[in-house]
């Protein structure tokens, strides 16, 4: 295998283990850019909503952590042994 071909892999590795994240990010950027565009502010008091930028970036920031909440992912903690396994048993406290 290839390096392109290693690096499509894991790409798509990648996209497929976060995809929540990923739709929650360009939500996110949408909803951010829409209530700049809205909502706004023009006087440039408001030092978020004054730049799209800024604006995009938050809403990408809080898609991404609301999208957590709807996250497919289940854990099973053992709090004797301080270990917390998702449903591929790999992550540990």
């Amino acid at each position: 295998m290839n390096n392109s071909e290693e690096s499509k892999n894991k790409f798509c590795s990648f996209a497929k283990n976060n995809i929540s994240g990923i739709i929650g990010i360009i939500l996110g950027i949408v909803a951010g850019y829409i209530y700049y565009s809205t909502v706004g502010c023009t006087s440039g008091s408001c030092p978020i909503k004054s730049n799209p930028w800024l604006t995009m970036l938050w809403g990408a920031i809080m898609g991404y952590l609301i999208s957590g909440i709807f996250s497919a992912k289940s854990y099973k903690c053992n709090v004797n042994n301080k270990t917390c396994n998702n449903h591929e048993n790999r992550s540990n406290i």
